[in-house]
């Protein structure tokens, strides 16, 4: 009995010693194979490619921030200093051609009118006895009563006295520009007329009418135009110098508007290309024009920044509905587009620096060289390369993302 239970008790503990190997080998087994995957997936081979060199077109965009301007504008200036004692129109409304604009007084304009009317006559009587002087010295001559050189001195004359005579007239014009009918009236008449100079001389030319020489939108002139305040805004009783912008009339069948370009990116701008404007104001309407001039001098650079050149975009044409929405200062987005023809454009992971170099390595035969390049303008996966390479070379690079993973 005591046997059987000796024998029962062995084959007890061998049955458990056996069930506890089992179960202490498995997880042993577990992690060496997850070890051998980790190796596995860790185990990266690159791969070379092949790229042929071939010319192509491509096109890349800069953006620009910019306000709106009218097409074009034409600055109206005082003819005279004086004081504005009207005012016919408000800024930022429509004008026609030859709208009455402003109405000035000018107590310099009398003073200005009656020394052009005398000058005028005074060269007009001039130049008649001119006339006839020189006509009696030229059949004296011909007869050979006096010598030619006395001939030629009458002749100088005439010409001298015809030319006072324009600039006198040209003078009395200017101050007469609103009355064409009085300029009429003061051409004929001579220093005989005195009644009618008389009369004349007692004419009040203190006030000059001051019209719209086109169609436009009324704009405030430039600040530094004006010496009154609301920004170069010109009011009834304002004092105005001589050559003073009243007003600034602009073209808004079409707009404009200024860019300022750094010197990195000017020489990519140039005369001509398609621009798209844009703007929060009028989200709904994408406006096509063109770069209409790149300047060659830079504006004065800010602190610490780059120097910039201002360019010129247009749009030539608008809609009604258009003219409608979009104002003179409203804020606008100016894309253009930058066409790039028959360049080399090869990936980016091709280009590789060496020695303060860009190079590429390039497949002549046999042989891999590699050879030093000059790149150029950079798109999000491409490079392009302006010397070192030619149509139909083959570059070999590896991927920098491109791995292959042996399972």
């Amino acid at each position: 009995m005591n046997l059987f239970k000796i024998i029962l008790i062995t084959s007890s503990i061998l049955l458990l010693t056996t069930c506890g190997e089992q179960q202490t080998s498995s997880p042993a087994s577990s992690v060496k194979e997850k070890e051998a995957l980790v190796i596995t997936k860790n185990d990266k081979t690159k791969t070379e490619k092949t790229f042929t060199v071939r010319a192509k077109s491509f096109s890349t965009k800069l953006f620009f921030n910019g306000s709106i301007k009218p097409l074009s504008l034409v600055n109206v200036q005082s003819p005279v200093e004086g004081a504005v004692v009207s005012r016919d129109f408000r800024y930022g409304e429509k004008v026609k051609k030859g709208q009455l604009l402003f109405k000035i007084n000018s107590e310099q304009l009398i003073k200005d009118y009656n020394a052009a009317l005398t000058s005028y006559l005074r060269a007009k009587e001039k130049l008649q006895l001119s006339k006839t002087k020189a006509t009696s010295s030229k059949e004296l001559y011909d007869l050979g009563i006096i010598a030619r050189n006395e001939y030629e001195q009458d002749v100088s004359a005439l010409h001298d006295n015809q030319i006072e005579f324009i600039q006198a007239l040209h003078t009395l014009q200017n101050i007469t520009t609103t009355d064409k009918s009085s300029i009429e009236t003061l051409k004929q008449l001579t220093i005989e007329d005195m009644p009618k100079i008389e009369k004349a001389l007692k004419l009040k030319y203190s006030y000059l009418d001051v019209t719209a020489p086109k169609d436009g939108i009324a704009l405030f002139p430039p600040d530094s135009d004006s010496d009154d305040s609301g920004g170069g805004k010109v009011n009834v009783g304002s004092q105005v110098k001589l050559g003073q912008v009243l007003v600034s009339i602009g073209d808004l069948t079409g707009i404009s508007a200024d860019v300022s370009v750094t010197e990195v990116n000017i020489d990519k701008i140039k005369k001509g290309q398609k621009v798209i404007i844009t703007g929060v104001a009028f989200p709904h309407h994408i406006l096509h024009g063109y770069v209409k001039d790149v300047t060659a001098q830079a504006s004065a650079a800010s602190s610490g920044g780059l120097p910039s050149f201002p360019a010129t975009v247009v749009v030539k044409k608008l809609t009604d509905e258009q003219r409608i929405l979009i104002r003179v200062g409203m804020s606008a987005k100016i894309q253009v587009d930058i066409k790039h023809k028959n360049v080399f454009m090869v990936p980016i992971d091709a280009i590789f620096q060496k020695q303060g170099q860009s190079r590429v390595k390039k497949k002549v035969g046999n042989k891999i060289i590699e050879v030093p390049v000059t790149t150029g303008s950079t798109t999000f996966n491409d490079v392009e390369i302006r010397r070192g390479v030619k149509d139909g070379d083959q570059l070999i690079y590896t991927p920098k993302d491109q791995v292959i993973v042996n399972d």
